[in-house]
């Protein structure tokens, strides 16, 4: 499945909540495959990401940091944008979406859902 950096880099913190969310044994588990496929390719966009903190940020001698309208912010943005541009494809991942199916007791936030609409179709 050909997928951006920026997809991967949303889904992440989506797949944790979701993950951590009680749902049926088989959708839990097949939830808990499909984020770990995509972990490794976050793991790297977030290495990257610290980085170019590092590279753009300035320090105030315990923490570097980056915000907006620092010397190095715009810098940053582009390159980090460059980055979340870019395609990758996961070939461990099938194209078919993942069925998750909700009941009355199970609540989950439509934000949850918006990051990861690519990998499940809720029923």
């Amino acid at each position: 499945m050909k997928l951006t950096n920026e997809e991967i880099h949303e889904a992440g913190g989506a797949f944790v909540e979701l993950v951590n969310t009680p749902l049926p044994m088989k959708q839990a588990y097949a939830l808990a495959k499909l984020a770990s496929k995509l972990s490794e390719q976050g793991k790297i966009i977030e290495q990257v990401r610290v980085n170019l903190v590092k590279l753009h940020g300035h320090t105030d001698g315990k923490n570097i940091t980056i915000s907006p309208g620092s010397e190095g912010f715009a810098k940053f943005t582009e390159e980090f944008g460059e980055l979340l541009d870019e395609v990758v494809d996961i070939t461990e991942i099938d194209e078919t979406k993942l069925p998750i199916r909700l009941t009355g007791e199970i609540n989950i936030a439509a934000k949850v859902f918006m990051p990861i609409q690519k990998f499940v179709v809720v029923e």
